[in-house]
């Protein structure tokens, strides 16, 4: 049930009534209490082969033309962790 809008004010006691009948909300972003504070991940990660990437990004042809040529100058490659901005 949904309250509505009356344009004369409507019942207060109405409206709170409806408000208590709300579900509570089960689906709000809960904090994550076992994942590492900012300053404890790493900047970079492990060293990864080309050939990873190549596949990560198969469904992109651009991307995947630019992998496949810094592939003839590098064999291997690592993420940067994003600062956000």
């Amino acid at each position: 049930m949904v309250p509505t809008c009356q344009e004369d004010g409507g019942d207060e006691s109405s409206l709170e009534q409806a408000i208590s009948s709300l579900p509570e909300r089960f689906e709000q972003v809960q904090p994550l209490t076992n994942v590492p504070s900012g300053t404890d991940l790493p900047n970079l990660s492990e060293r990864k082969c080309v050939e990873a990437l190549e596949d990560e990004c198969r469904f992109n042809a651009g991307k995947l033309r630019k992998i496949r040529h810094l592939a003839e100058a590098y064999s291997h490659w690592r993420s940067v962790r994003g600062d956000g901005n």
